[in-house]
């Protein structure tokens, strides 16, 4: 089983849209999450269908912030667990593996950030079973990744930590 996660800014450009069902055909994708789109609920909707995704978790977008998708194909049981904004979480099965599954938009702004790292963190004592968490975190993992003093980071960066989170 395949899945992706894609920040799709220019999704109503026709070569965004040809791209993405590539990329979908290349590596056989099972779901997708698609990050950051600004389209309507109709196109959207449209646009999930025609790269043979028929179902899918479609959060309207909030202020200025770009749309959360989850696509998935018929082979995947999924059950959503929670959404908002910035989030869907849920249960997968393929009849081979059963896993929980966080697409995530993080919001650019670190002070609403820690809202969602207290949730993952509560959803984190009571899972079992492996988690993949995907997404726009706009959080860096590393220091590496930034310009920025050293000091004004390190908090953010301690957030990332504990939440257990790996760049694989």
């Amino acid at each position: 089983m395949r899945v992706a996660t894609w920040n799709c800014q220019g999704m109503g450009k026709f070569p965004t849209v040809r791209r993405l069902k590539d990329l979908c055909r290349r590596y056989l994708l099972d779901a997708v999450s698609l990050i950051e789109m600004k389209q309507s609920y109709k196109y959207v909707a449209d646009v999930d269908v025609s790269l043979g995704f028929p179902n899918f978790c479609n959060i309207p977008p909030q202020g200025l912030s770009g749309r959360l998708t989850l696509l998935w194909k018929n082979t995947l049981d999924i059950s959503i667990l929670y959404q908002d904004s910035r989030l869907v979480d849920c249960i997968v099965n393929d009849n081979i593996y059963t896993f929980y599954l966080s697409c995530v938009y993080g919001h650019p702004d670190p002070q609403y950030r820690y809202e969602l790292w207290e949730r993952l963190q509560r959803f984190a004592v009571n899972r079992d079973e492996p988690w993949i968490m995907m997404g726009d975190f706009n959080q860096i993992l590393n220091y590496i990744e930034k310009k920025e003093d050293m000091m004004e980071i390190q908090p953010r960066l301690e957030t990332s930590r504990q939440c257990w989170m790996y760049v694989i």
